[in-house]
């Protein structure tokens, strides 16, 4: 797993998550916009086929807890609770998911305001297995697709600082900075969440 999250890019976030365990979070993370178009259509790298998109069902998602690194029953209550979670299906099973919510939530104790015309991307997931089928950006085009069918104009996202991964899939797909914060939690008894910098607009 490891040698994995290296080869990901992902090492800091690896190393902050292990100084964690020493009662420090150190946790710097981006605000960012999804600039977003329904024109075209992402290709998967597979027989498109044996693909489909599906509404989550909260008898399906129990075991992407353990794999998010939720508390078990988290992502059921998600759902319970109205949050739209869409997956893509492979020969019955689910190779990658997607949440969405369009209302104000707390992320590292702090509170986001959404308007009604703005919507949260999150937990945006690829089994291992299935990774390099452009399988995330076919879904995430779906999840925009319906967002926008809800009356959503405007589509945010939250990236961590040290996710390097993630970083280069932005990239690919213009998604773009706004705020950069950064969280620090002590003991897990005391926090502070501050603003770095601020994007301008492109």
């Amino acid at each position: 797993m490891i040698r994995n999250r290296i080869r990901n890019g992902l090492f800091l976030l690896t190393l902050r998550n292990f100084i964690t365990r020493f009662g420090l979070d150190f946790y710097p993370y981006y605000w960012d916009k999804e600039e977003f178009s329904l024109s075209t259509e992402p290709k998967i790298k597979d027989n498109l086929a044996s693909y489909n998109v599906v509404d989550v069902t909260t008898d399906e998602i129990g075991i992407l807890n353990k794999v998010l690194g939720k508390r078990p029953g988290a992502l059921e209550k998600e759902i319970r609770e109205g949050h739209l979670c869409m997956g893509l299906k492979s020969k019955g099973e689910i190779v990658a998911i997607v949440f969405a919510k369009c209302e104000d939530f707390i992320y590292r104790n702090r509170t986001f305001k959404l308007n009604d015309d703005q919507a949260y991307i999150y937990n945006l997931y690829t089994f291992e297995a299935q990774r390099g089928k452009n399988l995330a950006p076919y879904l995430r085009y779906h999840c925009y697709k319906r967002l926008v069918e809800k009356g959503i104009n405007e589509i945010y996202c939250i990236t961590a600082f040290f996710n390097k991964s993630s970083l280069r899939s932005n990239k690919k797909l213009c998604i773009r900075h706004k705020i950069l914060f950064l969280y620090v939690g002590l003991f897990k008894k005391k926090y502070w969440n501050f603003i770095l910098k601020h994007y301008e607009a492109k």
